[in-house]
């Protein structure tokens, strides 16, 4: 079957709703099954680097000097976060709402800063 005549069938199966997709990178038979015998070993590599994995974890999870740098990380990535969240933020911002987004346009500390920075980008 053509893909003219595959798509001229979906659209009788299904409408004006009918999609698809063709992934030409995709595996075909012979490959995919090829591919499928070499599965079980690459799922015990995974497996195994999972277990050294985790045997590490382990063993930092009861150095008491890791966990110290730990909450200390916690403490300085939160805070982080919060002070360019707060640089960050604006008292007014505008923009249009288009179905259910809300798009921002500009923003200001005050009505007429926002509203500036919108005419200068909506304006050539």
């Amino acid at each position: 079957m053509s893909p003219a005549q595959a798509q001229a069938a979906l659209k009788r199966m299904f409408g004006k709703a009918a999609a698809w997709r063709y992934d030409e990178n995709a595996l075909k038979g012979e490959a995919r099954e090829a591919l499928q015998a070499e599965y079980p070993s690459i799922q015990q590599r995974r497996d195994a680097a999972k277990a050294a994995m985790e045997a590490r974890r382990a063993e930092l999870l009861s150095d008491p000097e890791y966990l110290r740098l730990c909450v200390e990380y916690r403490a300085a990535r939160e805070e982080a976060d919060k002070t360019l969240g707060r640089i960050h933020h604006r008292r007014v911002t505008v923009g249009h709402i288009n179905g259910l987004f809300f798009t921002v346009v500009a923003e200001g500390d005050n009505w007429q800063d926002a509203i500036d920075n919108a005419k200068a980008k909506v304006t050539p």
